[in-house]
């Protein structure tokens, strides 16, 4: 079992946090690590296009496979990516997705929250309300489901095995609170799913927006979150006295925000 190969927090990701064994123990230890020189090897040989390859190849230099089953496995993936142009380019697609999305998921996971009038200046900070981060972040996990699902069933077993890992993904909690609608109640955030667990007889809007309309005003749970494209403002709540926003376009017109 491996450590996690991303644990970063509130600071750029390094993809060479795996280190080797101490002497004497693995398959390759500490001395023969520094003999071989796995770091020079490694940006030799390093043409990974996300920061999760990176780190995985990475760990391959630093803890190399004593599993012989595990190898095959792999070499036998490889001659079918090789043998296999389309399959080919829709995993490429699949890494292009992950390589243009990755960075926003990652400051999302391990950055820091400066707040609405903080100054973002390094790379994992996040200003502002949060949710330009939220929104592109999430689109990492959502993007690589969808696309898993879009492959043609691989032959060999290791490929399989790690687009089912990501199918799997898809029937998650995680990944249900990624989809939306997610629902803030008075204990928790919950999904659209266990909201209708938790009560049947309220009919859940397919338009989160819209349970502002439909919702009585003594219902705690509201959509999370519902901000104003324009401004960010949360709009799910009342204004000066005005009823519940029903949409972005009202809230704009009532605040003008949308001229800023």
């Amino acid at each position: 079992m491996h450590e996690p190969l991303l644990t970063a927090v509130g600071k750029e990701l390094s993809v060479r946090s795996a280190k080797a064994a101490a002497t004497g123990e693995g398959v390759l230890d500490e001395s023969t690590f520094n003999t071989i020189e796995v770091d020079r090897l490694f940006d030799a040989v390093n043409h990974a296009s996300t920061i999760t390859g990176q780190a995985t190849l990475y760990r391959s230099l630093a803890h190399p496979l004593n599993s012989i089953e595990t190898i095959r496995a792999k070499q036998e993936a490889l001659k079918e990516l090789d043998s296999n142009a389309d399959l080919r380019a829709r995993v490429e697609a699949l890494v292009e997705h992950a390589a243009n999305h990755e960075a926003e998921f990652y400051r999302l996971m391990f950055g820091n929250f400066v707040g609405t009038f903080g100054d973002p200046k390094g790379k994992m900070d996040t200003g502002g309300y949060g949710h330009k981060t939220y929104r592109q972040g999430t689109e990492l996990m959502l993007g690589l489901v969808k696309g898993a699902h879009s492959l043609p069933t691989p032959e060999s077993s290791y490929l399989r095995a790690r687009l089912d890992t990501l199918k799997a993904f898809g029937s998650t909690r995680s990944h249900a609170l990624m989809k939306g609608p997610a629902y803030l109640t008075e204990r928790a955030i919950k999904t659209r799913a266990e909201k209708v667990a938790a009560d049947p007889s309220h009919q859940i809007p397919t338009n989160p927006l819209q349970a502002t309309i439909d919702r009585p005003a003594r219902d705690s749970i509201r959509p999370f979150p519902t901000l104003c494209p324009y401004c960010s403002r949360d709009i799910s709540s009342s204004d000066a006295g005005r009823p519940s926003v029903p949409a972005p376009l009202v809230h704009a017109v009532w605040t003008d925000c949308w001229r800023f």
